[in-house]
C-alpha cells in the first residue's frame, strides 16, 4: 500500500462526503446507473475490490429500497457520490489515494445505515425481499413451461449477458453467479442430463437475459440481484446436495463484520481474507457452535499460516465484544503515565469539574536551557479513550493534539476494520488468545503480513510467552500486555494457562512438528481453558487421538469443499506471498490425484519377499536372538531397498554401486563366520543373498525406473525429481548433473515447485511419503513404482480412507454447527482393496523397520564398546532427528540454540546473542543441538581455533596442566586439591573443582586472573609460573574467541530459524548451519549410562538410512 489515511484525511474525507451530499441535484436512476458503470469498469489491483463492489450493491440497494427514509437514502447517496465524484474535486489530495478512500468511505457509509436499522453485515450479495422472491419464482416457473430461444441462441446470449460480469465477477462479489451461470450453459450443452435439470437450466438462463424481471435491470447494480437469486435456485435444483456455504459465510461476517474489511499485503499485493478462512474461524465463534463441546479440532490438508491467522482473527473478534466499551474516571490514576494516540507520552493528572463539564490532565514536563517547566491541558472526558497505560518508567515526550480531525498521525488499522471514529479501547479488554505455534516463524510472518499499511504485530498488541514472562513486539501499545499471545511449547502454554485461566479467551494450537505428539497436554489444556481449537494436518491427525475419540468435535476439510469456494485472485505479478501461496496450493493440490507408473520388475518382488521372510524366521527366536542375525537382517533390509528405490543405472561410476556391493559380499560372508546360525537360517541368507544379487544384476544392465524416469523427464522436461533418500539422491544428482533437471531431497513450498510437478522414484515409507502425497506438493506428481511398492501405495491410501470414515463417524458438520442445515454427508471415494494381501501392507513394513530400529540400537550400543585397546568412559545415549545418535559423556556441554528458535531476538550487531549449554542430564526432548559432523569437539571451539594463532590455546591450557600433574605427581584425587586450594584462597566449591579436573574442554576459570595465579603458586609448577602474564593474556584471547565464536554461530541460526522450523520434523537430513555443522532436534535421551570407547564419546553418529 503506497499511502496510509491520517486523522486529518479522514476529516477531509468526511467533509468531502457531506459536501457531495448537499451539492447533488441529479436523479438517484443517473446515480445508480452511474455506480454500476464505475464498478464494472474496476480491475482487481489492490485488495479493495471485493469489499468495494459489495458496499457499492449494499448502498444501491438501501437507496432503492429505503428511499422513503430521507436519512438512510442521503447517507446511501452520499457514499455513492464520494465514489464517483470525490477524485474530481478541485484542489483535492485525495487523487494521491486511489481506491483507499473510495473504499473507507462506502464502508463508512454502510456502518452509518446499518447502525441506524439495527441490521448485520452480510457477506454476499444483498438479499432479495420476499416479494421480490416471489415475483422472481414465478417468471422462472413461466420460463421453466415455455422457452422462447432455442438452446443455442439461449447459451450465445446467456454468454454475453456472463462477459458483461466480467470485472464484477473478477472483483469477487458476483464471482459465484458467473460460476452458476457456467454451470447452467453446460447443463444446457449436454444431451445426458435429465429433462428436470435441462428445464431448470433454461429457465435460469432464460430469466438471466430478460429485462423486465423481478428488478429492473435499469436500477443499476441492483439489476444483478434477482438474476444471482434465480441462478443460485437452479443450481441448488439441479444438484440439492450442496452445503449451506452461503448462510455460513453471511452468519459469520454477521458476526465479526470486520472480516469484509479484512485485506491483508502478504507480498503479493493485498487481498481479502478468503472464504476458506472466514469459515475456519466460525469454529471459534461460540454464536454460531451452540454447542456444549469446548473443543475442535481442525483438520486441513496441510497447516500453513492457518492458526496464526486464526488467532488474529479471534483477536479482532475478542476487541470487537470487549474492546467498544468506554473506559471510566476510574480506569486511571493521578499520576500514572498514559500514552496519547499511540504517539505522545503524558502524565495523568485526574479529572475535574472545567467550566461546568467533566475533564480531565495530561502534565507533560519539559526541559529548556537547564530548567524544567510543567504544563497542563484538560480535555473533555470522552477522550479517555485516546489513552492506554504507558511504563512508569516513560518520560513525557511528544506533542499532544487536542482535535484530532487535524492530526497526521496515521489511522491505525482498526479504524477501517471497525468503521468507528472512536478507537477500540484497548485497556478495557481483559482476555487474551493464546496461539500454540513456533514464535519465530510466527514474529516473521506477523512482521510480513501488512493491513492497510500497518504490520500485524503493530494493529493488536501482540507477543510472545518466555520463561513465563510475556515480551511485547510492539512499543505502539504502551504498557498493554499482548492480546495475540504466542508460545512455541505446548507444556509452557499449559502452565501458563493454569495460571492465567481467567484470562484466557481462546487457545490455538498448531498441532505439527514438536507439538504434534503432545496428547496429554492438549486434553489438559483442554480442562484449563472454556475453548481450544487444535489444527492439524491430515497426514498428522490419523495419530492424533484426541480427533478420533469423541472428546473433541472434528471439522476436516476435503477436496469437494475446495472447489466449491470462491479465492482471492493475487494482484500482484511479481512473486506469491505466503498466504497466496499456502491457498493456492490448497485450491491445486487438494484435488490432485498422483500418477502411479507401475513397472514390473519380478526380480523386484522376489528379492523383497526374501526379505521378509528372513525376518520372519529371525524372530522365530523370540528372545534369545543373536546379535549375527539381526545384523543379517538389518543388511539384507538396507541393500534391499536401497536397490528398490534406485532409479539410476547401477554402472561402476555410480558413487553407491561400491557400497551395494561391499554390503551383499558382507552379506554372504556372515553367515559363515557365525557358528550360532541354524541350517535353516543360513539357507534362508543365502537365498537371500541370491535374490538380492540377481535384482542388483538387473538393475546394472537395464533399470527400469531409470528407463521410465527418462521418457517422463524428456516428455515434461519441467518436472523435479523428489528423492528423499540421501544416497540415493546423490547417485541421481550424478546422473543428472548439467541436465537442467531439478533433483531435491524433500520439496520446497516457498518457490514455484508445486506448478512444475515431480517425480517421485519409488515408495520411501509412510510418513516421507504421507508427507508428500497429503496433499500433493506438486502437480502433477508422478510415482515411479515397482508391484511391491504400488501395493504399498494402495495399502496406504486405503488406510488413510479408512481413517478418514472414522473421523467422520465421530462429529458431524451438523453436530460442530447446529444452526445451520442442510450439511451433506461426507461421501469418500471408494477404492478397491481386493488384490492387497494384509502381509503386503505398510504394516508389515513397519514391523520390519521396528525389529530393524532394535537391531541398530543394538548395533550402536557393539559399536561404542571397546575391544581392550582403547579406554572407555560412561557415557549416554541420545538419539536425534534425522537418523543420527550420540553417546554423550555427563561432562560434556552441549550447545543447545532452542532459544534461538523459540523466542523473538532481533538479528542486529548490538543483540545479546549467544549459544546456550546444557549437560546431558539438563538436555531435553524437543531441544535443538549443534554438532560438527567430522569432530568430537565442541562446534564453538572449533570456530574458535579458526581465529587463534598457533599455541595460543595450548599456552591457555598451562594452568589446568600443572593442576593435574600436580595431583598426580601428590597422588591426591579432586577433592584433596580443593581442600588445597581453599587454604590457598580460592573460595569456589568442590564441584566446580572437580569440573576443572574432568573437563578437557574446559579454558579457564570464570575469575581466571585470581585463580590461576593460586594454582600457580600451590603447584609450584616451573612452566606456569614462568609464563604466567602470557597464560592469562592467552586466556583472554581465547575466551574472546569463543565468545565471538559464539555469537556468529548462533546468528548463523537465527537468520535460519524460519527455514529450520519449516524443516522441523523432516527425518531426511540434518539441518547444515555451515560447513560441516549441522543442528539436530533431541529424540530421545536413555535414562542410564554405558561405557563406551573414548573416542566415540560426544561425537554425533549418523545411521545408515534403514527406515522406510
Amino acid at each position: 500500500m503506497g499511502y496510509q489515511l491520517t486523522y486529518a484525511d479522514r476529516e477531509l474525507l468526511l467533509q468531502t462526503f457531506d459536501a457531495l451530499k448537499a451539492e447533488w441535484t441529479g436523479k438517484d436512476e443517473e446515480l445508480l446507473a452511474a455506480a454500476c458503470d464505475w464498478a464494472k469498469g474496476l480491475v482487481p489491483s489492490c485488495g479493495f475490490e471485493h469489499s468495494l463492489v459489495r458496499d457499492v450493491t449494499v448502498l444501491s440497494r438501501y437507496l432503492v429500497a429505503r428511499s422513503a427514509d430521507e436519512d438512510v437514502a442521503d447517507i446511501a447517496r452520499g457514499g455513492l457520490l464520494y465514489v464517483l465524484l470525490a477524485n474530481q474535486r478541485r484542489a483535492s489530495k485525495l487523487g494521491e489515494l486511489g481506491l483507499l478512500d473510495e473504499a473507507f468511505m462506502s464502508s463508512y457509509a454502510v456502518h452509518e445505515i446499518r447502525t441506524r436499522l439495527d441490521e448485520q453485515s452480510t457477506y454476499n450479495p444483498p438479499r432479495l425481499t420476499q416479494d421480490e422472491q416471489r415475483h422472481a419464482e414465478n417468471l422462472f416457473l413461466e420460463f421453466a413451461e415455455q422457452h422462447v430461444l432455442s438452446d443455442d441462441d439461449l447459451i450465445e446470449q446467456s454468454r454475453i449477458a456472463c462477459n458483461g460480469l466480467a470485472n464484477l465477477a473478477a472483483c469477487g462479489l458476483f464471482q459465484r453467479l458467473t460460476r452458476n451461470i457456467d454451470f447452467l450453459i453446460s447443463v444446457v450443452s449436454r444431451s445426458d442430463r435429465s429433462p428436470d435439470h435441462l428445464c431448470f437450466a433454461r429457465a435460469a438462463l432464460s430469466y438471466l437475459i430478460c429485462d423486465e424481471d423481478a428488478i429492473d435491470d435499469r436500477l443499476g447494480i441492483i439489476g444483478y440481484l434477482d438474476d444471482n437469486y434465480v441462478a443460485q435456485m437452479a443450481v441448488d435444483l439441479i444438484e440439492p446436495a450442496r452445503d449451506p456455504w452461503l448462510d455460513m459465510l453471511d452468519a459469520t461476517v454477521g458476526i465479526l463484520p470486520f472480516m469484509n474489511s479484512l485485506v491483508i499485503d502478504d507480498g503479493s499485493g493485498s487481498r481479502p481474507i478468503s472464504e476458506y478462512m472466514i469459515i475456519n474461524s466460525a469454529l471459534s465463534c461460540e454464536e454460531l457452535r451452540k454447542s456444549q463441546c469446548s473443543s475442535t479440532v481442525l483438520i486441513v490438508p496441510v497447516a500453513g499460516p492457518t492458526p496464526l491467522l486464526l488467532g488474529f482473527i479471534a483477536t479482532l473478534g475478542l476487541i470487537q465484544r470487549s474492546g467498544q466499551r468506554d473506559v471510566t474516571e476510574d480506569t486511571f490514576s493521578v499520576g500514572q503515565k498514559v500514552l496519547v494516540d499511540n504517539c505522545a507520552v503524558a502524565e495523568f493528572a485526574g479529572v475535574k469539574d472545567v467550566a461546568g463539564s467533566r475533564r480531565f490532565g495530561l502534565t507533560q514536563y519539559r526541559r529548556h536551557l537547564g530548567h524544567i517547566s510543567k504544563s497542563t491541558h484538560f480535555w473533555p472526558i470522552s477522550y479517555l479513550r485516546r489513552l492506554i497505560p504507558a511504563g512508569c518508567s516513560k518520560s513525557t515526550r511528544g506533542e499532544l493534539i487536542y482535535d484530532l480531525n487535524k492530526s497526521n498521525a496515521v489511522l491505525p488499522a482498526m479504524e477501517y476494520l471497525f468503521n468507528s471514529s472512536k478507537t477500540a479501547h484497548l485497556a478495557s479488554v481483559s482476555r487474551k488468545v493464546l496461539v500454540v505455534t513456533p514464535v519465530a516463524s510466527a514474529h516473521d510472518l506477523v512482521r510480513r503480513l501488512i493491513l492497510y499499511g500497518h504490520a500485524l504485530k503493530e494493529v493488536v498488541p501482540t507477543g510472545h510467552l518466555t520463561d513465563n514472562t510475556l515480551k511485547s513486539w510492539s512499543t505502539r501499545f504502551g504498557d498493554q500486555e499482548p492480546l495475540l499471545l504466542l508460545v512455541s511449547d505446548l507444556d509452557a502454554a499449559c502452565v501458563f494457562a493454569e495460571e492465567n485461566r481467567d484470562s484466557i479467551d481462546l487457545v490455538v494450537i498448531d498441532a505439527e512438528g514438536r507439538n504434534s505428539k503432545k496428547t496429554a497436554s492438549m486434553r489438559e489444556m483442554q480442562h484449563l481453558v472454556p475453548r481450544v481449537l487444535i489444527v492439524t494436518s491430515e497426514k498428522n491427525a490419523g495419530e492424533l487421538s484426541i480427533a478420533n475419540d469423541g472428546s473433541s468435535a472434528v471439522w476436516e476439510w476435503n477436496t469437494d469443499d475446495f472447489s466449491a469456494l470462491l479465492w482471492p485472485k493475487v494482484t500482484s505479478s511479481g512473486h506469491d506471498g505466503t498466504i497466496a501461496r499456502y491457498e493456492s496450493r490448497l485450491q491445486i493440490l487438494s484435488s490432485t490425484v498422483p500418477v502411479v507408473e507401475c513397472l514390473s520388475c519380478p526380480e523386484a518382488d522376489e528379492a523383497l519377499e526374501s526379505i521378509r521372510i528372513l525376518q520372519s524366521v529371525a524372530r522365530q527366536r523370540g528372545e534369545e536372538s543373536i546379535a549375527e542375525l539381526n545384523e543379517i537382517v538389518a543388511l539384507a533390509f538396507g541393500v534391499g531397498f536401497r536397490l528398490l528405490r534406485s532409479a539410476t543405472l547401477l554402472k561402476s561410476d555410480i558413487t553407491s554401486i561400491s557400497d551395494i556391493e561391499q554390503n551383499l559380499t558382507k552379506l554372504s560372508t556372515l553367515p559363515h563366520v557365525s557358528p550360532f546360525l541354524s541350517e535353516t537360517e543360513r539357507k534362508t541368507v543365502s537365498e537371500c543373498h541370491r535374490l538380492l544379487k540377481r535384482f542388483l544384476d538387473v538393475l546394472k544392465c537395464k533399470n527400469p525406473k531409470a528407463t521410465a524416469l527418462q521418457e517422463l523427464l524428456y516428455s515434461r522436461p519441467q518436472l523435479m525429481v523428489i528423492c528423499p533418500d540421501v544416497r540415493n539422491h546423490a547417485d541421481l544428482r550424478q546422473a543428472y548433473a548439467g541436465t537442467g533437471t531439478r533433483v531435491m531431497l524433500d520439496h520446497d513450498d516457498t518457490d514455484d515447485s508445486a506448478k512444475r510437478g515431480a517425480l517421485v522414484p519409488g515408495w520411501f515409507g509412510k510418513d516421507r511419503m504421507a508427507a508428500l502425497l497429503i496433499p500433493p506438493v506438486a502437480e502433477p506428481i508422478i510415482l515411479v513404482l515397482y508391484d511391491i511398492e504400488r501395493r504399498w501405495y494402495e495399502f496406504f491410501r486405503n488406510e488413510r480412507h479408512k481413517h478418514r470414515l472414522d473421523r467422520a463417524r465421530v462429529t458431524s458438520r451438523s453436530d460442530v454447527f447446529p444452526g445451520f442445515r442442510g450439511w451433506t454427508k461426507q461421501l469418500l471415494p471408494q477404492f478397491d482393496t481386493a488384490g492387497t494381501p494384509a502381509d503386503t501392507g505398510t504394516d508389515g513394513l513397519e514391523a520390519i523397520q521396528q525389529y530393524v530400529r532394535a537391531t541398530y540400537r543394538e548395533r550402536a550400543y557393539s559399536a561404542a564398546k571397546s575391544d581392550g585397546t582403547e579406554t572407555e568412559v560412561r557415557a549416554f545415549l541420545v538419539f536425534f532427528e534425522g537418523d543420527a545418535y550420540a553417546f554423550l559423556r555427563e561432562s560434556f556441554k552441549a550447545n543447545v540454540v532452542t532459544h534461538l528458535l523459540d523466542a523473538v531476538i532481533e538479528d542486529d550487531e548490538n543483540s545479546d546473542l549467544d549459544i546456550n549449554r546444557k549437560t546431558v542430564r539438563d538436555l531435553q526432548v524437543g531441544d535443538a543441538v549443534l554438532f560438527h559432523r567430522r569432530s568430537n569437539c565442541d562446534v564453538v571451539r572449533l570456530a574458535a581455533d579458526e581465529e587463534l594463532h598457533d599455541n595460543e590455546r595450548e599456552t591457555a591450557t598451562l594452568w589446568r596442566n600443572a593442576l593435574v600433574d600436580y595431583a598426580q605427581h601428590q597422588h591426591i584425587d579432586s577433592e584433596e586439591v580443593w581442600r588445597l586450594l581453599q587454604k590457598a584462597g580460592c573460595p569456589l566449591h568442590y564441584q566446580t573443582i572437580r569440573g576443572w579436573m574432568e573437563d578437557d574442554e574446559m579454558i579457564a576459570p570464570r575469575r581466571y586472573d585470581r585463580d590461576v595465579r593460586i594454582i600457580a603458586k600451590l603447584t609450584g609448577d616451573r612452566q606456569l609460573n614462568e609464563r604466567l602474564e602470557a597464560v592469562l593474556a592467552a586466556i583472554h584471547v581465547v575466551f574472546g574467541a569463543h565468545q565471538r565464536a559464539s555469537r556468529r554461530l548462533a546468528r548463523q541460526v537465527l537468520r535460519r530459524a524460519v527455514t529450520i522450523l519449516r524443516e522441523d520434523g523432516c527425518q531426511s537430513k540434518l539441518i547444515e548451519i555451515e560447513s560441516d555443522v549441522v543442528l539436530v532436534r533431541v529424540l530421545e535421551i536413555d535414562d542410564s549410562s554405558t561405557q563406551v570407547r573414548i573416542s566415540i564419546a560426544n561425537h554425533l553418529q549418523e545411521f545408515d538410512q534403514w527406515h522406510v
